[in-house]
Order: structure tokens, then sequence, then C-alpha cells
């Protein structure tokens, strides 16, 4: 499907994504495009690959230029059709720009990720039927022990721990912007609550959260709070931000810039504080950030399929989940200690970290090992 996408957009880099935009579309084409699509009443023509492609990569331009505080731009829905033009037949592996990082960290000149592959993309505390049913060759998993979950349940594909991919990214701030933030901001606290996905909506008590987090104003100059694209949509900023705070966003799922924004977020940061274990914890820890967990109730709505339901009962029955759950938990004096390194690397993969040429050669092999244009 994508063939001529390929060869079209086979040497974007992910970290030039900008550059090559401003080379193709300068803004004053973009405005006038806009006003001739309002002013024409007539029916759409179908629309090419290339030209989804086009346009998702001029969004994803504009929204790079964003302030992270502009929650309704930063969550607006990029769609599965979008998403699939930078997959080449799989599309785990560019969730959250996952993918790119690596091309970057490797300084490899490919857009599209090899064939029957995937990368996870979040926390892992079992694997799931969805993961079992994967039809891939090659699976890029964060940590040894995550491996071994692989090579226990699944045993036809090969499994390689190379770390999380947020260690690979870069930040979207500058140096500079980075500083006059924390300046802005004095010393200041990240929060990230509980969020729904695509499967399912997370309830909880808002209330409950929302105190922890005024009484944490008194030992902070700010506190930010860090909402997921989905909430947003459902309007749970306006929850957070009636209680003075501030909020900002990291970005759609199928945006290539969402680890870059967390990245960003947690430079910024001083500490961090949730109320649910997620991937944020390892990345807090990792970028020296002491992480606070507060133990707290939730439910979940299935929106579509059971992945949510199968989530809370590996949660519930998962000794991996309780494992880091009960070493972050009520944190309070916000410190990061040997038993939360341990926890980071054997969940995360701190010690799985690669260097650019092994990330490099092994991606090179992969793509060698696969027709990468049938």
């Amino acid at each position: 499907m994508c063939q001529g996408i390929c060869r079209t957009f086979i040497v974007v880099d992910r970290m030039t994504l900008k550059s090559f935009i401003s080379l193709f579309v300068p803004p004053i084409i973009i405005k006038l495009k806009h006003k001739l699509e309002k002013h024409i009443n007539t029916p759409k023509p179908v629309v090419s690959q290339k030209q989804i492609l086009y346009d998702y990569l001029v969004d994803m331009n504009f929204r790079s230029k964003l302030s992270f505080q502009d929650l309704g731009n930063l969550s607006k829905d990029y769609s599965f059709e979008q998403h699939q033009t930078i997959c080449s037949d799989i599309g785990e592996p560019n969730y959250y720009g996952s993918f790119f990082s690596l091309l970057h960290y490797s300084g490899l000149k490919i857009f599209l990720p090899p064939k029957k592959f995937t990368i996870q993309h979040g926390i892992l505390y079992g694997v799931s039927t969805w993961i079992m049913g994967q039809k891939v060759d090659v699976s890029l998993v964060w940590s040894k022990k995550i491996k071994e979950m692989y090579e226990n349940t699944i045993n036809n594909r090969k499994v390689i721990a190379i770390g999380a991919p947020f260690f690979y990214s870069e930040s979207l701030l500058s140096e500079n912007q980075i500083k006059q933030e924390k300046k802005r901001l004095g010393k200041n606290l990240l929060a990230f609550p509980m969020h729904s996905t695509y499967s399912i909506d997370t309830i909880y008590d808002y209330k409950n959260f929302i105190g922890v987090l005024n009484q944490q104003r008194k030992f902070f100059d700010n506190v930010r709070v860090c909402l997921y694209w989905r909430d947003i949509q459902k309007g749970i900023d306006k929850v957070y931000k009636a209680e003075g705070f501030e909020c900002v966003c990291c970005g759609h799922m199928f945006d290539m810039f969402f680890l870059s924004r967390l990245k960003s977020l947690l430079e910024i940061a001083d500490c961090t504080i949730s109320n649910g274990v997620g991937s944020h914890i390892g990345y807090s820890v990792y970028m020296n950030k002491p992480h606070y967990l507060v133990p707290d109730d939730y439910s979940i709505n299935e929106i579509n399929g059971n992945a949510g339901r199968e989530e809370m009962i590996i949660k519930q029955n998962s000794q991996n989940y309780k494992e880091i759950l009960d070493g972050f938990a009520n944190n309070r004096n916000y410190v990061i200690n040997d038993s939360h390194i341990k926890i980071v690397d054997r969940y995360w993969g701190t010690s799985d970290i690669k260097q650019p040429s092994q990330i490099k050669e092994m991606l090179e092999s992969f793509y060698n090992s696969t027709e990468y244009f049938d």
C-alpha cells in the first residue's frame, strides 16, 4: 500500500521533520490552501495516500511549535488512516514516536519501520493475548525481564531488550527554552494522573488526587499536571484548571514528537507524582526526578474490545505490578533509592540501552532480512 510513499519519503529523518516540511510547505501556501477549501463548496475528491501523509506531516510540524499548554490542538485526533502512512505493516512501532527516536539516535535515514516488527510502547506487567496474537518476526522490548516474559509465553519470534525508546529520544525544547521555563516555574512538581486510552475510559475520584496535589503545593513553587490526550478530549483538564493548576500535554499517541515533549517536561520538573503505576515512573527516575506514587482506586469502562478488562486482570494478578506499586508508594520525601533504581532497570531496561552503532546495525539487519518493498 505504501510503495510510492516509501520511495518519496524514505530519506526523511525524524528530527529533520520540521526543516523538511518548511522546505516544501511555506506558511503562506498553507494559509491559502485553507482559505480555498473554505470557499469551495464541492464534493471532496478521493484523497491519495501521499496527500494523507503530506497533510499529516504538515500538521505534526505545526503542533511541534505549539506551547505544551495548548491542550486543544495537541490533543486533537490523528486517524488510524493517517498513522498507517508511516507504517510498513504494523502500527505499534510508531506509537509515541518510538521508532523515530531510535532512527535519529542511530543516524539512519529511513522513514518506515521494518516489516513484521514491533516495539514495546508502554510498561508491561504480563504478556496479553493481544501481544501473543501479533504476527511479527521481531519484538524490541524494554528489559531482560520483559524479554524473559515474552520468551516464556511466545516461541515464534526474536525478542531483543534495548531499554525504553524514551531513553533514546531528544528534548523538543532547546537548553535555553528549558532554562527559561525552569526560571518561570521555580521548583516545580509534575503530576501524572491516571489516563484513559483508545479502548477504555479510566475512572477515579479526581477530588482525592487534587487534594494530594493541593497539599504538595506548600513544598513547591508550582505544580503542573500532565494530561493524556484522551482525557483532554473528555474535558478532564477543566477539573484541574478549576483548582488553579497549569496543565500540559505531550500530544497524541500518533504524534512523532510525543516522547520528545515528555523529555522536555521532565527536564523542567524537579520531582514527579502520580496516582497510578505507569511508564512515567521509570522515565522520571532515569531523568533523576524522584517520584511519589499515591495509591488510588479506579475502575474502567470499555469503549471497544476487551483489552482493558484483560489488562485489569493481568495487573491484579501480577507480582510485577505489585513490585512497582509497593516500591514507589508513598515516597513523600521525594528520594531515589537503590530499590527504585533496581526496579526501573528491571522493567524499563536502563542497563539494556544500546550504543548508536548497535541500534543502527540491528535495524539494518532487520531491513536486510525482509522484502521491504514487496
